[in-house]
């Protein structure tokens, strides 16, 4: 249909617009940190690259559903600016029509981003501690750079009593420390983030359970996103100023805040994690589902009342007696 595909095809140029935007942004800000932290001697200067790679990839799901929602407000508005979505509505075609050929077009993204999101972020993450933990066991000869004071873990050691202020001086060769008889497995001591999304689901525990509401909460709000987009494109074409982007940003950015709020409650053990993806995120699918209802039918009704009262015949004064 001649509908479908004249949206789909602006929505696809506008998504890839908006990404390339948006990942240039991204990605010099991640690059300027990522330089910082080599500098501060936290990560392998040769493993910059590297790094920048695996941490552009676990931020790839947020640059996806932020281009995505850009577009769907951005192609919209525009039609609503062009009187385009008036033509559509006086053919018959209504509001809720829009969101078939949206979901057409953005279903390869948000299945890229759940892959992305419950695989190849705990899979960057776990990548990004083992790159930092071996440049911190890397030998003291390795460490030692130009213009940079370090610390040797072997050599010796000062020690001073608070009581009689008595100082000693102890020099050795080696230096260990025996914590437990059985050998712990790295992957034990990794952070929630960088477990599998497997592993989260078989040990259930606080931590795990936040984690789990970051990973499905991103795959989620992105597709509530979209139908939130819908609604709140709609502009009055006779206004020379279009707030409704600026808006729809502040929605993305505070609904995507609440998500990381709801993780924090859920690790912190207040809120369960059936409870938290239906707070969350049942909310945001009824807002974007009433909002596309308000804006289809309130709307239309508003305007009728208000023409019924301008049509409304003035009464006749009565006559003073």
């Amino acid at each position: 249909m001649l509908f479908d595909s004249t949206l789909r095809r602006e929505l696809a140029r506008n998504f890839g617009g908006t990404l390339v935007v948006l990942m240039t942004i991204v990605l010099t800000i991640l690059f300027i940190r990522t330089l910082g932290q080599a500098a501060l001697g936290s990560v392998d200067p040769q493993d910059v690259a590297l790094l920048l790679a695996y941490i552009a990839l676990g931020n790839l799901p947020t640059m996806l559903a932020g281009s995505m929602f850009v577009s769907v407000v951005a192609t919209l508005s525009r039609m609503y600016r062009a009187s385009e979505m008036t033509i559509w509505f006086a053919s018959g075609v209504s509001l809720q029509r829009f969101v078939r050929p949206v979901l057409q077009t953005s279903w390869p993204v948000l299945l890229l981003i759940a892959v992305l999101a419950l695989f190849a972020w705990p899979w960057q993450n776990e990548r990004v501690s083992q790159l930092k933990e071996v440049f911190e066991r890397r030998s003291d000869l390795s460490r030692v750079a130009p213009g940079q004071f370090q610390s040797s873990g072997d050599g010796q050691r000062n020690e001073q009593d608070t009581g009689n202020g008595q100082k000693s001086l102890s020099r050795f060769a080696s230096f260990r420390s025996l914590a437990g008889e059985r050998v712990v497995d790295p992957r034990e001591i990794l952070p929630p983030k960088a477990r599998p999304t497997m592993q989260l689901l078989r040990e259930p525990s606080a931590l795990n359970h936040g984690e789990l509401v970051w990973r499905l909460g991103l795959v989620l709000a992105a597709g509530n996103m979209l139908l939130l987009g819908i609604g709140m494109s709609a502009s009055n074409p006779r206004h020379a100023s279009n707030w409704n982007l600026l808006f729809a940003l502040f929605g993305f950015f505070a609904y995507y805040n609440f998500v990381n709020l709801t993780q924090a409650w859920v690790s912190a053990g207040r809120l369960g994690l059936g409870p938290a993806l239906l707070a969350t995120h049942g909310t945001a699918l009824a807002m974007g589902i009433g909002l596309i209802w308000w804006r289809e039918h309130g709307t239309s009704r508003v305007v009728m009342v208000r023409r019924r009262v301008r049509r409304r015949p003035a009464t006749a004064a009565p006559d003073a007696a």
